[in-house]
C-alpha cells in the first residue's frame, strides 16, 4: 500500500463519504440528488452527485473552482464497482473543454484493514528519542551547574 493512500468509504442511503488519508480530505457525494448545486458554490473537489447502476455507484462531479490545473467547465464521471476480494474497481472519465477529447483511467482500490495514518509533520515522532536524550543532557548540565552532581 502506498503511503498516505488509504481510503475509508462510509455510506448511508443519501450520502457517501470518501475519507482520503492524504491531507485528511473528506469528500461528500450526494446519492440520488438529480441536480448539481449552483456553480457559484464551486470548490476544489467540485459538487458530486451519485446514482446506482446495478451494483456500481456512478458519480458525476462538476462545479470545480477555476484554479490552476482545473477549469470551471470540467466534468468528471466516476464508477465504483465492487470486486471479488472486497475492494473496489475505481474508474473515471474527464471531460474538459481544454482538451480535444475526454480522458480517463481505472485502477483497483484494494480492501485493507490498515488504519489511516496521521498526516502531519512527523519530525517529532521520529526524533523523540533524540529530543529526550537532549533533555536529559540539559538536566544533567543544570544539576552540575547547581552543584548537586546527581545523575
Amino acid at each position: 500500500m502506498v503511503y498516505n493512500n488509504l481510503k475509508t468509504v462510509v455510506q448511508t442511503d443519501e450520502y457517501m463519504m470518501i475519507y482520503i488519508e492524504w491531507m485528511h480530505w473528506a469528500r461528500i457525494i450526494r446519492i440520488g440528488d438529480e441536480e448539481h448545486k449552483s456553480s457559484d458554490l464551486a470548490t476544489f473537489d467540485g459538487d458530486s452527485i451519485g446514482w446506482w447502476e446495478g451494483d456500481t455507484l456512478v458519480v458525476e462531479t462538476t462545479n470545480f473552482l477555476d484554479q490552476p490545473y482545473q477549469t470551471a467547465d470540467r466534468k468528471v464521471t466516476e464508477r465504483f464497482t465492487p470486486i471479488n476480494d472486497g475492494g473496489l474497481l475505481y474508474s473515471f472519465m474527464v471531460e474538459d473543454e481544454d482538451y480535444t477529447d475526454s480522458w480517463g483511467g481505472e485502477f483497483v482500490w484494494p480492501k485493507s484493514d490498515q488504519v489511516p495514518y496521521e498526516y502531519a509533520c512527523h519530525e517529532g515522532n521520529y526524533a523523540m528519542s533524540a529530543t529526550l536524550m537532549g533533555a536529559r543532557v540539559r538536566e544533567r548540565e543544570h544539576r552540575e551547574a547547581q552543584g548537586s552532581g546527581n545523575d
